[in-house]
């Protein structure tokens, strides 16, 4: 999906408090560069590289592809809160 949509579903959900966690992924879908992994340059399955070449005298590493992680426990939780709240008013 483009950049625009992300940063509509951003800006909609920041006030509502329901972050997410962004993860870097193998454009293969190998792997996750998360934990024990954040520190690997490429995949070890494929051996495909994590960032972008670079193209000028940038620092900032762009990865080919993204993950994002919604955790559903805290939604759940809103989730039977709101319908105790239900129960309580009718």
């Amino acid at each position: 999906m483009d950049d625009h949509f992300w940063m509509h579903a951003k800006f909609m959900m920041k006030p509502l408090g329901l972050k997410y966690q962004r993860i870097d992924i193998c454009p293969n879908f190998f792997l996750l560069y998360h934990d024990e992994y954040e520190n690997f340059i490429g995949c070890k399955t494929c051996q495909h590289a994590w960032y972008k070449p670079d193209n000028g005298g940038g620092r900032i590493l762009i990865a080919y592809k993204k993950l994002r992680y919604f955790p559903i426990t805290l939604r759940l939780q809103r989730l039977f809160i709101f319908l105790k709240i239900i129960e309580q008013v009718t």
